[in-house]
């Protein structure tokens, strides 16, 4: 029976293209100058925060960055802040801007993004539909539930990118290389075909107006440990890479290279999270076991073997070191708010963001990097799996007066995490 489905799925994908729904390729987009160059990014179309009658305002990024706009209506608002936060990421080249399944054009202000793009500025779109139900849900069963709304939303994002004018980035699927995917065979194809479709959709529908770079992200996984030499990592010990596992994911990227312009990847470490074989339990690591102290150099073997076997381009689409850490007091395994350390890592993120070298980044492929998070979000992941549990609350480098674990959003009093009187998101751009 799945053999079957899995027939069918090819055959819906396959059928759009033999009725027409797919207009005739453009020329594939050329190399823009951004790709030999090294430049910095950071998440979010728009921040939100508190308000004085403690509703939500949305403060969008754009304006902050081209125009210095606050909104008054913040709550505690410290402009002094907000400027400084300006000044600091006013180099940032790249603004990503995440859509998930239930995006709809209105959340995003086109007139914003082009004025954006006018200014010199890149935005890349992460497209991730299916997202986590990859990773808690069977493969087959997912795009089987999905495969005609997304191709709606397919049409959807096309008609709202073909508003604009200029280089464009789009990432699919970030994350893709979930177990459910790479484990079993059957999947792997059926996400190939879906990625496949959707590719040709968006490079064969795509404005003539506009400059797209397509590509898809995989996560770093694998082991870190710096104790490990197991041979199948390919480097001294594993905190410098685990080849083994990442090829994994570059066979599934190898399948599609010959329809993207770009590679990418994302680096997501928290010494907090759900246990790897109990996800309804909490698993705290060592710093060793995350390999702290040589993630510069695992970005510049992960980054070399991604450009050089698929002789692509390579961005680093999402960063991102939690601050939190855990002391389980009272030994009851169950991790409780009062034994958060919300800047227990600092120590570590500045280790880690000291030694980055943007010249040998660059020389090894990567044209880019952006941060996942610059704030800290209380709201971050609500309803959704909340792997890094009360750790998806301190993923940014910046955090405000509001409880992490209110769930409410943030209010304007901002707090520059910062270690040795050096503020951590200063390392990030070199101002330090």
């Amino acid at each position: 029976m799945k053999y079957f489905f899995t027939f069918l799925v090819l055959l819906f994908f396959s059928s759009c293209a033999k009725n027409n729904l797919l207009k005739k390729p453009n020329q594939k987009a050329p190399i823009g100058d951004f790709l030999n160059e090294f430049n910095l990014g950071f998440t979010g179309y728009a921040w939100e925060f508190q308000s004085n009658e403690n509703s939500s305002v949305w403060l969008p990024s754009i304006s902050l960055l081209l125009d210095g706009h606050v909104d008054t209506r913040i709550k505690n608002v410290d402009y002094a802040k907000f400027n400084e936060l300006r000044e600091t990421i006013d180099e940032s080249k790249y603004f990503v801007m995440w859509i998930t399944k239930h995006w709809k054009p209105s959340y995003f202000n086109i007139k914003d993004i082009q004025r954006a793009i006018d200014y010199g500025k890149i935005p890349v779109f992460v497209y991730w539909y299916f997202g986590d139900d990859f990773a808690t849900h069977n493969t087959q069963s997912v795009i089987s539930k999905e495969r005609k709304n997304y191709a709606k939303m397919n049409q959807k994002v096309v008609n709202f990118i073909n508003q604009l004018k200029g280089e464009v980035i789009m990432i699919l699927e970030p994350e893709f290389n979930k177990q459910n995917i790479l484990d079993n065979p059957l999947s792997t194809q059926l996400f190939i075909s879906t990625m496949n479709y959707s590719l040709d959709y968006l490079r064969q529908n795509i404005s003539k107006d506009i400059h797209l770079y397509l590509g898809l992200s995989m996560n770093d996984n694998g082991s870190r440990y710096k104790n490990e030499n197991y041979v199948g990592c390919g480097y001294e010990h594993c905190a410098l890479g685990d080849k083994d596992t990442w090829n994994k994911s570059i066979k599934v990227l190898q399948q599609l290279s010959n329809k993207t312009d770009i590679v990418a990847f994302s680096m997501m470490l928290s010494p907090l999270t759900r246990a790897l074989h109990n996800p309804n339990t909490a698993h705290a690591y060592k710093n060793e076991r995350l390999g702290i102290g040589y993630i510069p150099k695992r970005i510049n073997n992960l980054s070399y073997e991604l450009h050089t076997q698929l002789n692509k381009p390579v961005f680093l689409s999402h960063l991102v070191m939690a601050s939190g850490t855990w002391n389980d007091i009272n030994n009851n395994q169950k991790v409780e708010n009062n034994e958060i350390d919300p800047n227990g890592w600092n120590r570590e993120i500045y280790n880690t963001y000291s030694k980055f070298d943007y010249a040998k980044f660059k020389s090894n492929g990567l044209f880019g990097m952006a941060l996942m998070n610059l704030f800290d979000d209380p709201k971050h992941d609500l309803g959704g799996y909340n792997y890094f549990l009360q750790n998806e609350h301190h993923l940014g480098l910046i955090s405000t007066a509001v409880d992490p674990e209110s769930k409410q959003a943030k209010n304007g009093k901002l707090h520059f995490k910062s270690f040795n009187n050096i503020r951590l998101l200063d390392l990030i751009y070199k101002k330090h």
